[in-house]
């Protein structure tokens, strides 16, 4: 860990947005690799996992979590929309994605944002307000407990 601190530090004189994405990419991958070996009943269990993970062979995605990012918005337009199959519905989730990641890397950030901020005006609370009743609704039925069985 103290090894991947210190080239860290070291690229991080750059002040390069490529190299920040970088390493906010290296950082990701380096957390979940950890996860996997903290949640992993053995060592070799963990190496077995990882085996599994380069080669895609008996990985299983558990229904509930799969039922957790089907929306109702995708199934009604899913519905009014047959030529749109499940593979193209696959496509602008991955083209989404990858806008959304390049949002990331070009626009200010939070903390960017509200140190400019002086008053709050009344269509951000109008805007906030809607998104939060929006995702207060569209998540009431996941309730799957994140710490079951650890």
């Amino acid at each position: 860990m103290g090894q991947v601190t210190c080239r860290v530090c070291g690229i991080k004189e750059s002040k390069s947005k490529i190299a920040n994405a970088g390493l906010w990419l290296i950082t990701f991958i380096f957390i979940n690799l950890a996860w996997i070996i903290f949640r992993a009943d053995s060592l070799q269990d963990a190496v077995k996992f990882f085996g599994q993970l380069i080669t895609y062979k008996g990985l299983t995605v558990d229904e509930t979590i799969v039922g957790a990012f089907q929306f109702p918005e995708f199934e009604l337009v899913l519905s009014h929309v047959p030529m749109i199959g499940s593979s193209l519905l696959s496509w602008i989730t991955a083209i989404a994605t990858i806008i959304c990641t390049v949002g990331i890397m070009v626009f200010k950030n939070t903390k960017q944002l509200t140190d400019k901020l002086t008053e709050p005006k009344w269509y951000q609370s109008a805007v906030s307000s809607v998104l939060l009743v929006w995702s207060i609704v569209s998540f009431a039925g996941v309730s799957t407990f994140l710490y079951w069985n650890f």
